[in-house]
């Protein structure tokens, strides 16, 4: 699943590791939605995000 976050939103990280290529990655938490939010879970790659890694 590929998820765009809007400007604004937040995504928070739980805990991270390093692959076998020395790839770091975060466990993430998502919530969307109002009314009946949905949370998605899942790992990110660093270099995927705005923030530094």
């Amino acid at each position: 699943m590929v998820w765009q976050t809007s400007s604004g939103e937040a995504m928070y990280w739980s805990h991270n590791a390093y692959n076998e290529h020395g790839n770091l990655w975060y466990y993430v938490r998502y919530t969307i939605g109002n009314g009946t939010p949905h949370t998605f879970y899942g790992w990110i790659y660093c270099g995927n995000v705005t923030a530094p890694c």
